[in-house]
């Protein structure tokens, strides 16, 4: 069952599992977060993988990959994990995302497609794997950071 928890800090990394890894987190404004593990430093904008142990795959999800759960990382600036063999922290699952980055221009409305581009989604103008129920909100003229909006947590598949 999803529940608000109390005392979420969605944009901080945590040196230990504060909330337990796997945690679903829905907070008032709809957007969904899941507390995850990260194998490696992330960066803000990029689409990554989440394996069904809730650990963040190393690198940024491609469009030749399968992933069981799609996020996006909550915090609002690239997170080092220096000092740390692993970080904590809240990666975004479904909702309105604030930044994702695309591979190319991308329509509005457009549904969103991962790409070969590790972490970057594109309108499917390159023959990527569809993220079925996520679309674009704003468009982008070209390589760049935007919006994007998915109503729930969705997989990566090799369909």
């Amino acid at each position: 069952m999803t529940q608000q928890k109390l005392g979420v800090i969605l944009t901080e990394e945590y040196n230990t599992d504060a909330f337990g890894v796997g945690t679903r987190h829905r907070a008032p404004d709809g957007k969904t977060y899941r507390f995850v593990k990260a194998q490696a430093a992330k960066t803000i904008g990029l689409v990554y993988g989440i394996d069904e142990a809730f650990e963040v795959y190393a690198t940024a999800a491609v469009k030749t990959e399968s992933h069981p759960l799609l996020g996006v990382p909550a915090f609002t600036s690239s997170a080092p994990a220096s000092g740390f063999t692993y970080k904590y922290f809240w990666i975004q699952t479904a909702g309105n995302f604030a930044r994702v980055e695309a591979a190319a221009a991308s329509a509005d409305n457009a549904g969103c497609y991962a790409t070969q581009t590790a972490g970057k989604i594109d309108d499917g103008d390159d023959s990527g794997k569809l993220i079925r129920g996520w679309k674009f909100t704003t468009a982008a003229g070209s390589a760049t950071n935007t919006t994007a909006y998915g109503a729930e947590e969705q997989s990566l598949d090799q369909a």
